[in-house]
């Protein structure tokens, strides 16, 4: 009892970036380790299908800078035997998110503003269906982003400003379960995490998160097939 109460201890101090580390792993671990020769036949058989096409909508919760922002992103790309899907999708940051920041300002005076933070990226992303028993769907997701974040804020005089916009590199795994509640309608909900790799100081910090994910997905292929 008392190693398992350390554990726990050690996992909390452990820094942010680290547990994401070990959440990634953990992850993958528990969708295809104890069956690798199945995950990558699946994979394989799975390509040998014809594809389908794949679109859906989520929105994914997370924390920058202390405080809950919404990323709403749209994924399109193609269904291999609806357990290998791949393609592209556009993320924007969708909350406000302020920020306090000393500048000079018109007048060159020093003054305070709270700035509004702008980020967006375009996503590659694979995923891979584990479990897939009708109406339930369960899945790991894995994307690799790249976009840009910027600040835009205001002074006391009405002047406009936009700071220089700073590339971001990220990569977001996470696992979500999906429920079929219409014929060409699914929701689901699920978790991940999100590391963000390069960007300036201020994304660095504030862009690694837990991230909490709602999604909903319209069966486009099948209404096209039907209609």
């Amino acid at each position: 009892m008392e190693n398992i109460r350390n554990t726990i201890y050690s996992f909390i101090k452990m820094p942010f970036n680290l547990k994401g580390i070990f959440f990634v792993l953990v992850l993958f671990y528990c969708s295809s380790s104890s069956c690798n020769a199945q995950f990558f036949d699946a994979i394989e058989t799975s390509l040998r299908e014809k594809p389908k096409f794949d679109f859906k909508v989520d929105t994914r919760h997370s924390f920058i800078s202390a405080r809950v922002a919404k990323i709403l992103g749209v994924k399109v790309g193609v269904s291999y035997a609806n357990t290998t899907k791949f393609g592209l999708g556009y993320n924007y940051l969708w909350s406000k998110v302020k920020n306090e920041r000393t500048i000079i300002n018109s007048k060159n005076e020093r003054e305070s503003v709270n700035a509004t933070f702008k980020f967006w990226y375009l996503s590659p992303y694979f995923e891979y269906v584990f479990y897939n028993e009708d109406p339930w769907e369960i899945s790991i997701l894995a994307l690799v982003g790249g976009g840009t974040s910027h600040f835009k804020y205001q002074d006391k005089y009405g002047v406009n400003y936009s700071t220089d916009k700073s590339f971001v590199l990220l990569w977001e795994p996470y696992m979500t379960a999906q429920y079929r509640v219409l014929k060409y309608f699914g929701v689901g909900a699920g978790i991940g995490y999100r590391l963000p790799l390069s960007g300036d100081k201020f994304s660095r910090r504030q862009l690694i998160s837990p991230i909490y994910v709602l999604k909903m997905k319209v069966y486009l292929q099948e209404i096209l097939e039907e209609f």
